[in-house]
């Protein structure tokens, strides 16, 4: 009876964090999203410095690797923790990321199953022109997070 009881507390508290992460995706954030800038898919792309990172969906995340060098990471199915990890590693050959290396979380290397690059430009002067629309409050920029493992 207790370890069905701790059962039912766990997956309870599992089931708010997951609805807490929802509301938040579905708030400003979501008008602009990563996706909506997502370039044709690429094989590979050159990652001379690691600048940062933003965990964009469940098998998601955007990589940045300079100014204005942005790239939509997909992830195969099941990369646990993508949203909540406090950090990541990239694995590469040289400086160069392609659909063989990995995302590692938590210890787990993730399969990276598709990369596409951003255009962070016209994502940033979308964002520009709805901050200069009378009455409209634009979503915050998303805050790289540059913890590396």
């Amino acid at each position: 009876m207790k370890r069905y009881l701790a059962s039912i507390v766990c997956i309870t508290a599992l089931l708010a964090g997951c609805a807490s992460t929802i509301a938040r995706l579905k708030g400003p954030d979501a008008d602009l999203k990563y996706s909506d800038y997502a370039g044709k898919p690429i094989t590979s792309f050159w990652m001379s410095s690691f600048d940062g990172w933003t965990p964009v969906e469940k098998d998601q995340l955007a990589v940045r690797t300079g100014i204005n060098k942005v790239y939509l990471i997909t992830v195969a199915p099941y990369c646990p923790d993508l949203r909540f990890a406090q950090g990541i590693g990239i694995t590469s050959m040289g400086d160069y990321v392609d659909r063989f290396d990995k995302i590692i979380v938590e210890h787990i290397r993730c399969l990276i199953k598709q990369i596409q690059p951003v255009d962070m430009k016209k994502m940033e002067a979308d964002r520009k022109a709805l901050k200069d629309r009378p009455g409209v409050t634009p979503p915050a920029s998303p805050a790289p997070q540059s913890n590396k493992t």
